[in-house]
């Protein structure tokens, strides 16, 4: 009950107190928001982020909501109450919240960079009680955390407080906040439909389609930032469009707060809220009106980027801009390589076609959707804004093609906002086509069998169901995550008697293991060790290393691992200095030795 309470509760004093459309909803926007600022905020004041700090922060902010609100009207027209008839159409639905608590409970936060970047950044927050290491610029900040990141901490902050209040640091129980994204999926959609429809079918329509959608499934299910960016644009198109109808004047700042919950959420955010204020001026809304959304929407994610910005040189620290800010030269290159083995996929015919396979294997009722909602409901009022929210997620989709190693699938989670408008369209358009109860039942059969087979994919991804055996489907998700976990393990369970010195690596899910071992794992790209790739000859590059206590050098047994070292320079300043210590199929772990002495 502690950890929904600081989910929840923070915001539920402002979200009720004001008589805010989807209450729950509000709430846990509104939480997760100030949850974020304060972390950012007891970190700049140098308060140690605790399991107390936090309570009395949040505990703050929400009885600061409720007294306000006190005495004062609601800022919204009540919401129309549910209608119940015909709610058998969301059966559909039903199949994809078990798999998600299976899949939370049983295999949580099982995407490939939870345990270097989402995840690890949550356990650091409890371990350090502080930000001081994040985004990492020193060497010993590099020794907490490996990636060259800026993302604020939204999602680790989540974990971070869930830990806190559970007194544990088990995976399992971030189910909490997991499981509650995807039920404020199911009513945002459900209300999203029956925001553009008259028919009260349309909700249920809308929530079923939902349930068939696998990648929106895989989204969600993954745990990291795409459930928040799709609940954030959702949030966006709803209370805007109701703003928009004179609904509460209100209803402008809770959309601004869903577009900073996307722009917090990845550092691409910003785009939806930027197109969003964009509607706005087109509408008509006047300068004044857009600039008090987007100054309210851009406050939080600003902040930090102004704090990443102060610390690093360069507010979006993971990307160099063109050279028009100062970054991380090494883990730029290293980024490159990533963008010349996975940018071209579109650019040939084969990508395209894998790309159709995907849409129709794993999001095909979002994608009719979003079709169907362009063309009938391009003559509505709001419908400009969802067409300029489709283009952002698309944009933001393309542009992410390039920096995901997972590949052309991976990718596409971040459609996750496309996928879920599109499922709220499609119910809205299909309760118009489905009027006879024939029609229904038969509509409903179809769902309902489309939805089993999108919720048996989401369960066995990335394994193929009809290629498993039934027995093995309940564990199949997590099959490839615990055996590569397993066999990192031991490898480095076996390397650490081996090593006395730090380890220079470019493996950044094998750092928690190594702290663990109480060994300093550093990533090629630490600024200690930079010159290692400098243009310049260095015939003592070796020697540097060992003097700053640099033992072994780590490494993925990928061409492209050798290929970048070669590329860079760094693989012939260590030329025979290098010596085969351990290796399995992923890995491989070298000594640094001392040249032989010349004769």
């Amino acid at each position: 009950m502690l950890v929904l309470s600081g989910l929840l509760l923070p915001g539920a004093g402002w979200a009720f107190g004001a008589r805010l459309p989807l209450p729950w909803l509000a709430a846990g926007i509104i939480s997760a928001l100030v949850l974020l600022a304060g972390v950012i905020g007891l970190s700049a004041a140098h308060v140690p982020i605790s399991l107390v700090s936090l309570s009395l922060w949040l505990a703050g902010v929400g009885l600061a909501g409720g007294w306000y609100w006190r005495s004062r009207p609601g800022i919204s027209a009540p919401a129309s109450r549910t209608n119940w008839q015909d709610c058998w159409l969301a059966l559909p639905v039903l199949p994809m919240l078990i798999v998600a608590c299976w899949r939370a409970l049983t295999q949580p936060l099982s995407g490939v960079d939870v345990d270097f970047r989402w995840n690890h950044l949550a356990l650091q927050l409890v371990a350090q009680q502080g930000l001081d290491f994040y985004p990492p610029v020193s060497p010993p900040d590099f020794t907490r955390y490996f990636w060259a990141d800026g993302i604020s901490p939204l999602v680790a902050g989540l974990y971070a407080w869930t830990y806190l209040a559970a007194g544990s640091t088990a995976k399992v129980w971030t189910a909490i906040p997991v499981v509650a994204q995807m039920l404020g999926l199911v009513f945002l959609v459900q209300a999203l439909s029956r925001l553009w429809s008259s028919d009260h079918r349309s909700g249920w329509i809308g929530v079923a389609l939902a349930g068939c959608c696998m990648l929106l499934q895989f989204a969600f299910n993954l745990g990291q930032e795409t459930g928040l960016t799709a609940l954030g644009v959702g949030g966006l198109m709803y209370y805007l469009t109701r703003w928009q109808r004179g609904e509460g004047e209100g209803l402008l700042l809770l959309a601004a707060l869903c577009g900073g919950l996307v722009a917090c959420a990845r550092e691409y955010g910003p785009l939806y809220p930027g197109v969003s204020a964009l509607w706005l001026l087109w509408r008509g809304s006047g300068w004044r009106t857009c600039g008090r959304f987007v100054a309210a929407a851009l406050l939080l994610p600003g902040l930090w980027h102004l704090r990443v910005w102060i610390i690093t040189g360069n507010p979006l620290y993971a990307h160099d801009l063109g050279s028009l800010f100062p970054g991380n030269p090494v883990f730029s290159a290293w980024m490159q390589a990533y963008m010349e083995a996975y940018g071209g996929v579109l650019a040939q015919a084969v990508g395209w076609r894998e790309l159709g396979r995907l849409i129709v294997v794993s999001a095909l009722p979002a994608t009719a959707g979003v079709a169907a909602g362009i063309v009938v409901m391009r003559k509505r009022p709001e419908a400009g804004l969802g067409l300029l929210l489709v283009a952002a997620g698309l944009c933001t989709w393309i542009i992410s093609i390039p920096y995901t190693a997972g590949g052309l699938f991976y990718s596409m989670r971040v459609l996750s906002p496309v996928l879920l408008l599109g499922c709220a369209w499609g119910g809205a358009v299909l309760a118009t086509l489905v009027v006879r109860k024939g029609l229904r039942v038969a509509c409903g059969l179809v769902l309902v069998v489309w939805s089993l087979d999108a919720s048996l994919r989401a369960l066995t991804i990335p394994l193929n169901p009809y290629r498993t055996p039934v027995r093995a489907w309940p564990d199949a998700g997590g099959t490839y995550q615990v055996e590569f976990a397993r066999e990192a393990a031991a490898f480095v369970a076996a390397a650490i008697p081996h090593i006395e010195g730090r380890v220079l690596s470019d493996s950044a899910g094998l750092q928690h293991l190594f702290q663990e071992g109480d060994r300093d794992f550093v990533p090629l790209w630490s600024p200690d060790v930079r010159f290692l790739f400098a243009n310049e000859a260095d015939s003592d590059a070796g020697g540097r290393l060992r003097r700053l206590g640099y033992s072994h050098l780590l490494l993925k047994r990928a061409q492209s691992s050798i290929d970048f070292l070669e590329r860079t320079g760094a693989w012939k300043k260590l030329q025979g200095q290098l010596t085969p210590v351990m290796a399995n199929e992923t890995y491989i772990l070298l000594a640094l030795r001392a040249p032989p002495a010349a004769p």
